[in-house]
């Protein structure tokens, strides 16, 4: 049977092992992109003579992998990190732990959503966009305030 601990942080592991399988649907949503549109590695653009349009949608796959790779390098270490140290100061069962670890699990669904509209169309993953900006700022902020919680009580001993 899994520790207390282990349970207590299972929806930041599910999120995190979300958001590997969300980078693998990436990687086969550039892979086509590739053979559709004709931009054989390494290179990063498609043929001058490709359409505009079909331009414009290699450009929309190439980027969602991209920002994917940019936001999971951001949000990753926030998670864990806001995880264990609000996890530390507030306990297991506090709602600021919850809201870290519901955020972490939340945000690989939201960039798999992302992924997909922005193939669609670059207006199309705003809401998604905000949903997983919502999930990374909100560990930010109750990582901060726990990590600072912990700080103080450890400074302030004499």
């Amino acid at each position: 049977m899994a520790s207390e601990t282990v349970r207590s942080l299972i929806l930041p592991a599910l999120g995190t092992l979300g958001t590997g399988f969300v980078a693998i649907v990436s990687i086969v949503d550039v892979g086509t992109a590739r053979a559709r549109y004709k931009v054989k590695a390494p290179a990063t653009e498609p043929s001058p003579d490709t359409s505009e349009e079909d331009k414009q949608a290699w450009a929309r796959a190439y980027r969602q992998y991209m920002n994917l790779i940019e936001w999971t390098a951001i949000s990753q270490p926030i998670f864990w990190v806001s995880a264990l140290v609000t996890r530390e100061a507030f306990g297991p069962n506090s709602k600021p732990f919850k809201a870290v670890t519901y955020a972490s699990a939340i945000w690989p669904i939201a960039r798999l959503g992302y992924g997909k509209a922005y193939q669609k169309s670059a207006e199309a993953r705003g809401s998604y966009f905000g949903i997983q900006s919502l999930c990374v700022l909100t560990a930010l902020l109750v990582g901060a305030v726990s990590a600072g919680k912990i700080a103080r009580q450890e400074f302030s001993k004499k």
